[in-house]
């Protein structure tokens, strides 16, 4: 298996509403704080990409954005996708809010648009998870 990968198709469907999560960036502390807690996503995708045997091609994104949803002023990380089931969905809102606690919510359906600030975090190809190194190439993530 290749080590790397340039040029991804990445997944994104244009007028069609996605779920996302949504975590108050600004309230994390410790170890995640920083937007450090994003590094929570690669490993956990990439081991639930290999225990489903998923084998499909998707893309997660993700966009700060400024919101008041925890009760406060200041700037949320809201993260969506395209090609994974609602189960992958679901399982990685647990996986958050057990890392986070209550800097963690379901929040709405969103257009992920990259002409809005939406970027690709994460590349699903080929039963195998990958993350960007820059605008061309994406590095293989390990389980």
């Amino acid at each position: 298996m290749p080590e790397s990968l340039s040029f991804p198709t990445l997944v994104i469907s244009r007028g069609t509403p996605t779920p996302s999560i949504e975590v108050d960036n600004d309230q994390i502390e410790g170890k995640y704080a920083s937007g450090d807690w994003e590094d929570l996503i690669p490993p956990f995708t990439a081991l639930w990409v290999k225990n489903q045997k998923f084998d499909k091609t998707a893309t997660i994104w993700t966009w700060l954005s400024p919101s008041v949803s925890f009760g406060h002023s200041g700037y949320s990380v809201f993260v969506a996708q395209f090609g994974l089931p609602k189960a992958y969905f679901d399982d990685l809102q647990r996986h958050l809010t057990r890392k986070l606690g209550n800097l963690v919510r379901f929040s709405d359906y969103v257009q992920p648009s990259q002409k809005d600030g939406w970027r690709a975090r994460i590349h699903v190809q080929d039963n195998e998870t990958w993350i960007p190194v820059d605008a061309v190439e994406w590095e293989r993530v390990d389980t």
